[in-house]
């Protein structure tokens, strides 16, 4: 029993002694959660005004994008109706200064062609007559095409045509009946100058030569006489050209042609008056 008393004594003297240190330790558990509750208090505002300060940078530099936009806009150069005409101006100008150095693949034309034409010198010497009798023709037709290339100041091609006409009447001695026609394909190389008026405009002159083939046929008194050959012929030509626009080309011009004699007939000059319209590539 004494035994007991002791311990429980000795555990109440220990109890007393250590509880000074365990309110001491309480209190400083009191004061350490106090300090966290500030900290904890401290950071909530700081935050709150890190949220303030964040809404108000991207309001300003909202505002900012927009004002540089609109200065970039405005300050943006813009191009005056005088800036597109030089540069319109200068685009025709480097085109043509391309034509003008060298080979320019671009330089190819196609240009058909139609017009009217007027024979003359033409006479008819059969055998066994020792003399010739003239033929009088009328207006003709011609078309053709012009296939070539062209340089700024030159032009080269290949023309083929097509002539017909009728004639009206034959210087005989005695009064027969009369009617006949001539027709003929022609082939020639040509080659000529070109010469500019103006943006537009151009007067351009060349020649020839070449093959004609040619037939010729006619009715004297109810009995044919006809002769076909092909025959060396040659040209001169000039006209004035005006294009519109780059690759449009239109013009009218003069052509001699000279188609050399044949067995019966005699050669002939013919003067045509023709009018083209093409494209240039």
């Amino acid at each position: 029993m004494k035994t007991v008393f002791r311990t429980l004594f000795g555990s109440f003297l220990i109890l007393i002694c250590l509880l000074p240190k365990v309110e001491a330790q309480a209190n400083e558990l009191i004061e350490i959660k106090a300090k966290i509750e500030q900290v904890r208090q401290s950071l909530s505002g700081m935050n709150v005004k890190l949220q303030k300060l964040k809404k108000r940078d991207s309001f300003e530099i909202s505002q900012n994008s927009n004002f540089s936009a609109t200065e970039d806009l405005w300050s943006s150069p813009q191009k005056k109706p005088n800036e597109v005409i030089t540069e319109s101006s200068k685009t025709y100008d480097e085109s043509h200064v391309r034509k003008s150095v060298g080979f320019d693949p671009s330089g190819f034309y196609i240009l058909p062609f139609l017009g009217i034409l007027s024979s003359g010198n033409l006479s008819l010497k059969p055998p066994p007559f020792s003399e010739e009798f003239e033929i009088e023709e009328g207006v003709g037709t011609s078309h053709g095409l012009s296939i070539g290339y062209e340089g700024r100041n030159f032009f080269s091609d290949i023309q083929i045509s097509y002539i017909q006409n009728r004639m009206k009447s034959m210087n005989l001695p005695i009064p027969l009946s009369f009617s006949g026609k001539s027709e003929a394909w022609g082939i020639h190389v040509t080659g000529g100058g070109r010469v500019y008026l103006n943006q537009f405009f151009s007067f351009s002159i060349g020649a020839g030569i070449g093959g004609v083939d040619q037939r010729l046929s006619l009715l004297l008194g109810g009995s044919p006489v006809e002769e076909e050959d092909f025959l060396l012929s040659y040209q001169i030509f000039s006209g004035l050209e005006v294009r519109p626009v780059d690759s449009t080309s239109m013009g009218l011009r003069y052509r001699w042609l000279h188609i050399d004699k044949m067995d019966i007939f005699s050669s002939r000059d013919l003067h045509l008056i023709e009018l083209w319209f093409g494209y240039l590539f």
